[in-house]
Formats: structure tokens, sequence, C-alpha cells
């Protein structure tokens, strides 16, 4: 989009924070024969940092190919938990003042007319208030068993216990090889179940999506 008007509705934004849930839980490429290729453990984390950075700065420049990357130090990088508030408020400094962040951890843009510079502003946000790279690095497998146990436990008693239907899990073993390709996720089960934006709400806020303990 190079011109008119941007603008997000909260149900609209749902999607984005199934992705960024499943983001939070590692980051790998995939071979050909479907083996998850681990990219970032030999990175450290400036680098990590600089390539996620260096990635988000290309898909403005193909959308603004005039577009010129500002020099941005970075503030402190942050938690997924308080990625929406921070980049709601990091936006309004901006000049964005429509923004704002929801209760189940996703971002309303609101009505965007500045839609070039408010894209540069993203980047600059995001710059300032990098994700902590531990969570752009792949799972190990203690990792991974802890968020197995954790999804066929807790999470899937309260989702239950909310009213959704779950799906049956995979084995723990299963849930390991696949998690890259085709994970089982139980907060994706009762999302496409949640008709309106305040039974999502209610399932964030009630149900965490992973252990406090993960990382």
């Amino acid at each position: 989009m190079r011109g008119g008007t941007r603008s997000t509705s909260l149900f609209g934004a749902l999607v984005g924070v199934l992705i960024l849930a499943i983001a939070t839980t590692g980051c790998a490429t995939t071979e050909a024969d479907g083996d998850p290729v681990d990219t970032t453990s030999s990175l450290t984390d400036a680098q990590i940092i600089e390539e996620s950075l260096d990635q988000h700065w290309n898909q403005v420049q193909t959308q603004y190919p005039s577009a010129v990357r500002p020099s941005v130090e970075i503030v402190r990088t942050i938690s997924t938990d308080e990625w929406a508030q921070v980049m709601a408020d990091c936006l309004t400094e901006e000049g964005f003042s429509s923004v704002r962040a929801n209760d189940d951890g996703s971002i309303e843009w609101g009505d965007i007319s500045q839609v070039q510079a408010f894209d540069v502003a993203r980047y600059v946000c995001t710059a300032k208030f990098p994700r902590d790279p531990k969570y752009q690095r792949p799972l190990t497998d203690a990792q991974l068993d802890r968020l197995y146990l954790y999804y066929v436990g807790d999470l899937t008693e309260c989702l239950t216990g909310l009213g959704y239907q779950i799906s049956p899990p995979p084995s723990q073993q299963v849930f390991r090889e696949t998690y890259y390709e085709d994970a089982w996720l139980p907060i994706a089960d009762a999302a496409s179940r949640a008709d309106s934006p305040e039974k999502w709400a209610e399932i964030v806020r009630r149900c965490p999506q992973a252990p406090d303990d993960l990382y």
C-alpha cells in the first residue's frame, strides 16, 4: 500500500497474535526432507537482532523504494508479553496517537493516513525495542518437552474449562518432531471457535499460551 489509510479491527489482529505466539517459541528453517535447521544458535544476540531488523527494513524498502533507513539506537530488548504496549507507546511518541494495545496482546493501529511514515515508524520502534533474541532461537528438546506437558496439561484444562473443544494431542515424540512443521497448538483450536473479540480476550487473559518457566 503506497497511499490512502490503514486501519485494523481488534478481531482482525488476532491472526497476528497467533503468529506471534508461534514465533516466540523459536526460529528455524526447513530442509527439503522436512527436518528443522537451526539458523540462529551459532549467532550472537547482536547478530540475531541485526538480521531481524535487516529483514524488517527490506520489507519496508520493497514497498517504498525511495525510503531512507533511519539510524536507530537500541533502547533495550523486550519480552513478548510487553511487546504490544511498548510498541503502542513508542508509535504514539512517533506521532501516531491512534495506536493502542489491547488486553489480548494485539495492537490496533487505528486510522492511519500517512502510511509510509507509519511503516517507517514501526521499523524505528522495532529497532529501539527489539524482542529478546532468546525468543528467536530454536527450542531445545527440554523446552519442547516442557511446552508439551504444559499444552496437554494446564493449557488444555484451562481451554476446555472455558468450553472449547481441543483436538487430541500427538505423542510427545511426534510433538517434538513436527513442532516447526505442523505444530499442535491448543490455543489455535480455541481461537478458531472464539466468535467475538471478547471471547478471545478472555482466552488470552485466563489461559497463558506458554508456561512462565519456558525460557
